[in-house]
Formats: structure tokens, C-alpha cells, sequence
């Protein structure tokens, strides 16, 4: 925040991408479906974590997970590393929207649509893939719907915002 102050106005111009007190990386998962608790969303927010962790979710169903960004904050992109399943080649998301709300309640704004390739029969390890969304947008919330997939379900093995 810049003031600045002459004898007739005051003028104050705030450039925040974030609040304060709030750090890019308090993410945390408000809601998700899940293939199995071995397979959980929290495991998408370390990054090079292909090998160990990743989430999946049910065989044959669309799934949402819901998470909090800990605090407003402003954004034009994605990077996400889809699944293969740590190789068994089972399981790839195909097409996915992402929603963003200042409420976990709502409204929900849709900020992005998109086909992913098919990772099932990539080999390890999976690329990092940038997403840009079609304009920067505000809030706390961001909801990610699984709704194609390759093979048996989708999963993500990293997720984070740009």
C-alpha cells in the first residue's frame, strides 16, 4: 500500500496479490472424493512426490475436491502433474473444469475447461504441465472437477496455483 499525501488530497493505491499475513503454500483440503485413503488430495501439494503419493479418484466416477487457499489470493494459472497410476497405466484424467469463490459456500465462477492428454502410458517421470487460465482471478476457494478420465479413473499426482 502506497499513501501519498499532498495539502489538497489524499491518495492510497494497494497492490496486494495475497492478504496479509497469508503465504502461497497454506493450502489445505477442504473436501474431496477419493479412490482410498492411501490416495488422499493432501498428497497432490508436494511437489516431486510422483513416486510416493498421489490421488485418485473412484474407479468409474467423476470426483471434486474442494480446496482453501488460506486467504484471498489472485492468480492466472495452473501447473498440475496428471497420473498414470505410478506406472501401472490404469488411470489418467482427461477433462477437468476448475471454480474459484471468496466462499467455500459460493458462489462458484468456472475460470477453466480443459482436456488433458493421455499420461497412462507415459513414462515416469510425468511433466510438470503450466496451465494458463483466460484471465487473473480472486479467491479463496478452488474447486476441481474430475469430469472425463482415461482408463478407470483420474487422479493428480501435484496441483498448484500461478
Amino acid at each position: 500500500t502506497t499513501t501519498t499525501t499532498t495539502p489538497t488530497t489524499t491518495t492510497t493505491t494497494t497492490t496486494a496479490y495475497y492478504s496479509p499475513g497469508c503465504v502461497h503454500g497454506d493450502m489445505s483440503v477442504v473436501s474431496g472424493d477419493e479412490y482410498s485413503s492411501t490416495y488422499t488430495v493432501s498428497n497432490i501439494f508436494i511437489p516431486g512426490n510422483a513416486n510416493n503419493a498421489y490421488w485418485l479418484s473412484e474407479n468409474y466416477k467423476k470426483a471434486t475436491f474442494v480446496l482453501n487457499l488460506g486467504c484471498q489470493l489472485r492468480f492466472d494459472g495452473i501447473e498440475l502433474v496428471n497420473t498414470n497410476n505410478r506406472g501401472v497405466g490404469d488411470r489418467s484424467t482427461k477433462r477437468f473444469r476448475l471454480s474459484v469463490s471468496q466462499s467455500q459456500a459460493g458462489p462458484w465462477q468456472n475460470v477453466l475447461e480443459t482436456t488433458l492428454e493421455n499420461s497412462q502410458k507415459q513414462v515416469a517421470p510425468l511433466p510438470l504441465q503450466q496451465i494458463d487460465l483466460k484471465a487473473e482471478v480472486t479467491g479463496q476457494f478452488l474447486k476441481f472437477e474430475l469430469l472425463e478420465w482415461y482408463g478407470l479413473s483420474g487422479g493428480l499426482q501435484y496441483f498448484d496455483i500461478r
